[in-house]
């Protein structure tokens, strides 16, 4: 029985090369999806940030309860035409001053208000399983002797979860078919090269 050293090598080197190729692969389609996915976070943020500004800068001017009182009326006008955005108002006396309708903040993100510079998001699932990202800062306001208010900022993330579910299946299915390719050029240019 002849044994055929060729094939042999012929079989390592084709599986050295589908599999370095395949990490190579797996390892730009991590990078790629990774950097998407940051991308959306970082649009969210620009939104978020923005309408907490909008709120604070509102708080502060806010000098007597009138002025405190219009400010729900302000934030609601600030999100028209924002679809998915969800803003929750918690006076200095804990009481809730604006809500939009439906917002579903988690208890221990409004317990807990960030009082950095840099605020990192949190993302949760409502009741009815809407993703959502968001952040909750305390926020001075310009009356004598009142504590912090604290705002809460949303965005709803479904469209975000879909397109991403979708690239990843396109981005792996892409990634496997490749492999399979190269495995089988690999195992073509080493047949021939021997």
């Amino acid at each position: 029985m002849k044994f055929d050293r060729r094939a042999s090598i012929t079989l390592r080197l084709t599986a050295l090369f589908a599999v370095v190729s395949t990490l190579v692969m797996l390892a730009l389609g991590y990078l790629i999806g990774a950097a998407v996915e940051e991308h959306f976070v970082e649009q969210d943020m620009d939104v978020l940030t923005g309408k907490l500004e909008l709120a604070r800068h509102a708080l502060e001017r806010v000098q007597s309860s009138q002025d405190l009182a219009a400010i729900p009326q302000l934030l609601d006008d600030s999100l028209i035409g924002h679809a998915g955005l969800a803003v929750v108002v918690i006076a200095p006396g804990g009481e809730t001053l604006f809500a939009t309708s439906g917002a579903e903040f988690p208890h221990a993100l409004l317990a807990r208000p960030i009082t950095t510079d840099a605020p990192a998001p949190m993302v949760w699932r409502t009741a009815q399983n809407r993703p959502f990202r968001g952040l909750a800062v305390q926020v001075e306001s310009g009356m004598q002797r009142a504590g912090p208010a604290i705002v809460g900022v949303a965005t709803d993330i479904s469209h975000h979860e879909q397109f991403m579910a979708s690239f990843r299946r396109t981005l792996w299915t892409f990634v496997a078919l490749a492999a399979v390719l190269t495995g089988f050029l690999g195992w073509l240019a080493v047949r021939r090269g021997l």
